[in-house]
C-alpha cells in the first residue's frame, strides 16, 4: 500500500478498527493515509464520497456496516473500487460476498474462524456433519455460532453444580493454551480474549492462517490480585466511558461541516413503531407481518438506501389497554408514526391520539369502518373495508353456493362488528330474516353457548367474522364431522398460513377473501419482488407478509418523493396525491372518504387462480 483510506463507522464499533490500523501504521512509521468517517444509519455520504474520490488511495480499509459500504460503491461507481486493494471486517457475510462477485469486486476479509466449507479441523468437519444431517446451510457466521456454543457446552461440564456465573467466568479464565478440537483457546486477561488466531481471506483459496498474539507462557501478562469478590460491574462500565472519546472525531466535525443544507429540515432515516400480537389469539398473523416488514428493511439496508432505518415492534398481546401503554411509550421516545400494527380494537383505543394528529397510522392491519372516517386525517389504509368483505361474503354464500340458512360467527367489538354490518345490510335488502348472527367476546376460548345455538340452528353455511385462533376453537368444539358437511366461508384474516394448515389436517375446506393477490403465484411486480426476497432470505411466504412487504416498499417509495425531513404531514400529505397509480401491479387510488388506497380484493375458492374482485364501495360502506 501506498496510499490508504479507512471508511469507518464513527462510534465504538468503527473506531475499534480504527485504532487497530492506526497503531500498525505509526509502528512502521506509514503516513499517508485517509480517515473517513460517517455517522450511523447515514445515508447520503457525500461529503465521504467526496473525500475519498479526492484521495483516491490504492487501498481501503472498510469498518463499516454493509449498508453504508454499498451506499458507498453505489456512489462511486464499481469503475473506482476495480484495482484498488480493499479490505473488510470479519463481519461480512455470505450476502455480502455474492455483491461483491455480481459487482466483479475481489474483497480481503478478516475470519474468526476457518473456512466451514474446506478446513479439516475437528471441530469445522464436526459441524459440517451437524448441518448436512439437519439441512442447514453452514456459513462463516453459522460455525461460529457452532463453536462457542461447543465451547460454552464444555466449559459447563467441567463445573460442578450448582452453576453460577462466577464459577462460569472463573473456569473461562483458567484455560490456557488449550487445543479444542482443532481451535487454539488460551485465555488472555489483559484483552478478556479467549482465542489468538485469526484467518486472512484474499478469496483466492483457503484462508490463511494468523497468529495476532503468543501463547500465554511466551507473553507477559498484567494480571491484577484476584478476589473472590464479585466484580464491581458499575465500577468497570464507568472506567469504560472515561475511555470513549469525549468529543467526535475531529474528521467527523470536518465532514459535517461539508455536508450540505437540505431545506425543509435534514432528511434522515426514520424510526418507526408497530404493536402485533406476538404472543395470544393473532400471534401467527403478526408474526407473518412482522416477516413482511423485516424483509424488505433488510433489501434496503443492503442497497444503502434506507430512508426508514428500523421499525420498532412490540407486543401488545391484542390487548388494549397495553396497546395504549406502548403507543405512549413510543411518543416518550420520539415515535410518531406507525406501520401495519395489527388489530381492531387494539387500534381503537389510542384513535383518540390520531385524531389529535400525535400520531400517524399507515396501512394497519385491518378494515373495521370505524378506522374509515374521513376526519381521519393521520391515518391511511391499503386493503378495503370490512363491511365490504361481509357484504361479498354474504352475497357468495346466496349467489354461488345457494345458502339458506347462515350463521354469522362474529367478534363482539370494531373488529367482528364491521364484517356483521356489511352482511346484515345486504340481507336486509334481500328481505332474509332467518341468519342467525353469534357473538363471542375476544381471546375466548371456550364456545359452549355459541356450539349449542349453532347445532340447535344447523346452518348450511358458516361465515366466520372472526379470528383464526377461534374459528379453529369453535370448529374442534362442534366436532368435525358436524362442519365437513358445510360450506365456509371466512375473511381476508383466514389466509394465515397456521390456519391453512390446520384445514388441510382436517380435511376441511374454507373460501375466503384477500387483501392481495396470490402470494405463490401472483405475477404481477410486487408479487414476484416478494417471492424472490422471501425465496432468498428462507422466510415464510403467506398473504400477511406479502401485505406487510407491500406496505413497507410503498412507504420507502412515499419517503424517497419527499424533500427534506420526512414528517408526519409530509407522508400523508404525499399519500393522498396517490390517484389511479399502478403500484407493481397493484392499483391505487387514494379515496380522501374512506382513507383508502385500494379497492380490489381476491376471492380463494379452492383453485391457485384467485378470482380478482373490483369493488365500487357506496358511501354507506365507510360510514
Amino acid at each position: 500500500a501506498k496510499k490508504a483510506a479507512i471508511f469507518y463507522q464513527n462510534d465504538a464499533f468503527g473506531r475499534g478498527a480504527l485504532q487497530g490500523v492506526m497503531e500498525e501504521f505509526e509502528k512502521r512509521g506509514f503516513k499517508n493515509v485517509v480517515k473517513i468517517p460517517y455517522e450511523r444509519n447515514d445515508v447520503s455520504l457525500k461529503p465521504q464520497v467526496k473525500k475519498l474520490k479526492k484521495a483516491d488511495p490504492d487501498t481501503i480499509f472498510f469498518f463499516a456496516v454493509v449498508p453504508a459500504v454499498k451506499g458507498l460503491i453505489r456512489q462511486l461507481g464499481v469503475p473506482f473500487f476495480k484495482g484498488k486493494n480493499l479490505i473488510g471486517m470479519s463481519v461480512y457475510n455470505e450476502l455480502f460476498e455474492r455483491y461483491l462477485v455480481e459487482k466483479g469486486l475481489e474483497f480481503v476479509m478478516i475470519r474468526v474462524v476457518p473456512d466451514p466449507k474446506s478446513s479439516e479441523l475437528e471441530i469445522v468437519r464436526e459441524s459440517r456433519d451437524v448441518a448436512k444431517k439437519s439441512n442447514h446451510t453452514l456459513n462463516f457466521t453459522s460455525l461460529e455460532a457452532f463453536i462457542n456454543a461447543n465451547v460454552f457446552f464444555d466449559i459447563l461440564k467441567r463445573i460442578k453444580p450448582p452453576l453460577t456465573k462466577e464459577k462460569i467466568i472463573k473456569e473461562i479464565e483458567s484455560i490456557k493454551n488449550y487445543n479444542f478440537k482443532g481451535i487454539e483457546l488460551d485465555f488472555d486477561p489483559n484483552s478478556r480474549e479467549l482465542v489468538r488466531t485469526l484467518w486472512i481471506d484474499t478469496g483466492k483459496g483457503a484462508p490463511i492462517k494468523k497468529e495476532v498474539r503468543p501463547p500465554s507462557d511466551k507473553r507477559a501478562v498484567k494480571e491484577e490480585k484476584k478476589t473472590e469478590a464479585v466484580p464491581d460491574k458499575k465500577k468497570e462500565l464507568k472506567e469504560l466511558k472515561k475511555k470513549e472519546p469525549k468529543e467526535k472525531d475531529k474528521e467527523a466535525e470536518e465532514l459535517t461541516k461539508e455536508e450540505p443544507v437540505v431545506e425543509d429540515g435534514e432528511k434522515k432515516p426514520l424510526i418507526l413503531g408497530s404493536t402485533l400480537d406476538l404472543t395470544r389469539a393473532v400471534k401467527f398473523q403478526s408474526k407473518s407481518v412482522k416477516v413482511g416488514i423485516d424483509l424488505r428493511l433488510k433489501e434496503e439496508r443492503e442497497a444503502g438506501e434506507s430512508v426508514i432505518s428500523q421499525v420498532i415492534v412490540v407486543d401488545d398481546e391484542y390487548t388494549p389497554r397495553k396497546t395504549v401503554q406502548e403507543v405512549n411509550r413510543f411518543l416518550e421516545q420520539g415515535i410518531d408514526i406507525l406501520l401495519n400494527p395489527l388489530g381492531s380494537p387494539t387500534l381503537e383505543a389510542y384513535l383518540d391520539l390520531v385524531r389529535e394528529g400525535k400520531v400517524l397510522v399507515l396501512f394497519p392491519m385491518t378494515g373495521a369502518p370505524l378506522f374509515r372516517k374521513k376526519d381521519l386525517k393521520y391515518m391511511a389504509h391499503i386493503r378495503p373495508s370490512y363491511i365490504i368483505e361481509g357484504k361479498l361474503l354474504t352475497e357468495y354464500a346466496l349467489d354461488t353456493l345457494k345458502a339458506k340458512k347462515g350463521v354469522m360467527f362474529y367478534q363482539d367489538d370494531a373488529f367482528g362488528q364491521g364484517f356483521l354490518e356489511g352482511a346484515q345490510e345486504l340481507l336486509k335488502k334481500r328481505k332474509i330474516t332467518n341468519w342467525l348472527a353469534v357473538p363471542y367476546q375476544r381471546n375466548d376460548v371456550t364456545f359452549a353457548k355459541q356450539v349449542a345455538r349453532i347445532k340447535k340452528y344447523d346452518p348450511d353455511v358458516l361465515l366466520f367474522f372472526s379470528v383464526t385462533t377461534a374459528a379453529r376453537g369453535l370448529i374442534r368444539q362442534l366436532g368435525i364431522q358436524e362442519v365437513a358437511g358445510k360450506h365456509m366461508l371466512g375473511s381476508s384474516e383466514f389466509g394465515e398460513g397456521e390456519f391453512q394448515r390446520f384445514m388441510k389436517e382436517k380435511g376441511l375446506k374454507m373460501f375466503y377473501l384477500n387483501a392481495v393477490p396470490n402470494p405463490q403465484q401472483s405475477d404481477i411486480a410486487i408479487a414476484k419482488q416478494f417471492r424472490d426476497a422471501a425465496n432468498r432470505e428462507g422466510v415464510p411466504i403467506d398473504v400477511f407478509s406479502l401485505e406487510s412487504y407491500l406496505a413497507t416498499d410503498f412507504l420507502i417509495d412515499i419517503v424517497k418523493k419527499i424533500r427534506g425531513a420526512a414528517t408526519k404531514e409530509k407522508i400523508i400529505n404525499e399519500i393522498a396525491k396517490v390517484k389511479n397509480h399502478n403500484y407493481k401491479g397493484m392499483l391505487f387510488n387514494f379515496d380522501p372518504e374512506n382513507r383508502t388506497l385500494s379497492s380490489t380484493l381476491w376471492m380463494y375458492t379452492g383453485s391457485p387462480d384467485w378470482q380478482q374482485i373490483e369493488i365500487k364501495p357506496n358511501k354507506e360502506d365507510t360510514q
